[in-house]
Formats: structure tokens, sequence, C-alpha cells
């Protein structure tokens, strides 16, 4: 006995319900949460400590961390910048 064929979906179906797309809510609030708070931090309505901010200037005597990479590439790129973290380390 050969076996019956699946049932197919037909126009005949009805459509199905409306559920809610949690995923597309969850990833809306979360990017406006993450542009908030870059706004924020930009701005300067949350302080954060130094080491930890990618816009502030290298720290040389600071102990290194994800950020100092980023801070070492942006000296090289300015000597102006280069020029003014090494003065703070009061070497010649």
């Amino acid at each position: 006995m050969a076996p019956s064929p699946r049932p197919h979906a037909t126009s005949d179906t009805p459509a199905p319900a409306n559920r809610p797309r949690w995923g597309r809510w969850v990833f809306a609030l979360l990017g406006a949460a993450l542009v908030a708070g870059g706004y924020a931090v930009y701005s300067g309505a949350v302080t954060i400590p130094e080491r930890f901010n990618p816009w502030a200037p290298l720290d040389v005597a600071a102990p290194p961390n994800v950020l100092t990479p980023m801070k070492l590439a942006r000296a090289r790129a300015d000597p102006q910048r280069c020029l003014a973290a090494l003065a703070q380390t009061g070497m010649r």
C-alpha cells in the first residue's frame, strides 16, 4: 500500500492569525536605547570615566584597556595629539 500524499496548503486554507512580532519590537527598542545612550555620553549628559571614554585623549600613565589601541592610533595619526600625550609624562 502506497503512503498517502501529504496535504498541501491551498487557497482554501485560512491565513494564519496575526501573531505579534516580538523580535522586531525588541530589536527596535534595543536600537533606540543604544542610540539614546550614545547620544547621552557624547553630549555630556552622562559622564563616564576617562579610561572608558573613547573620545578622551590618550593618558600614557593609565593602565591599558580595550580602548588603548584606538587611542594610540588616533595619537599616531595626529602629531599634536601625540605630543600632548607625551608632554603629560614629564619625560624628556
